[in-house]
């Protein structure tokens, strides 16, 4: 939705994210042809580089989804049990087919585990953005779904980062 995204461009420039509409965007597969996706991020350069034409509904969500695990980090619980328990969504083998073969993801099970764990934060968040119209009482929602969801034992205590990223979303 056109609401969700503005709210999650706010965020993103927020935390000094850069969007990009770019033509074409052109990745490498294991024997270096060329695919063409639909969008990149570069977690370290604070970019994301979206097809024009080619954006979906969770986009931007996803791509913002990256940011947000990379935000929390590794170390967070929700993080921690997102990556070790992906596998149990169908999702994982998706990105395991459709990502696998590319060269920045070759025999790198972690980085395929965080690219799911983005698509089910875009897509758990986009199927309740559009069930419930109040922002902050949705965000909240949102987030205690993935804690149940992953099985983290402190849904009541949500973390200090966490808060703070749920803060900067209040604001978008």
């Amino acid at each position: 939705s056109k609401s969700l995204d503005k709210k999650v461009s706010k965020f993103l420039e927020t935390i000094g994210v850069q969007v990009n509409s770019l033509e074409e965007i052109k990745v490498k597969d294991k024997d270096g042809n060329e695919l063409s996706i639909v969008a990149k991020s570069s977690l370290l350069k604070g970019i994301i580089d979206i097809a024009n034409g080619r954006r979906g509904k969770d986009t931007l969500t996803e791509e913002a989804a990256h940011f947000l695990v990379e935000l929390l980090g590794d170390s967070h619980p929700l993080v921690k049990q997102m990556i070790e328990n992906v596998d149990k969504f169908d999702t994982y083998q998706q990105v395991v087919d459709e990502y696998g073969g590319l060269e920045a993801y070759i025999d790198d099970d972690r980085k395929l585990r965080k690219e799911a764990v983005g698509k089910l934060i875009a897509k758990l968040v986009v199927e309740d953005y559009d069930k419930n119209d109040r922002w902050w009482s949705w965000l909240k929602n949102a987030f205690d779904n993935l804690m149940r969801w992953f099985g983290v034992k402190t849904a009541g205590k949500k973390s200090v980062e966490f808060e703070a990223a749920l803060a900067d979303f209040q604001k978008a």
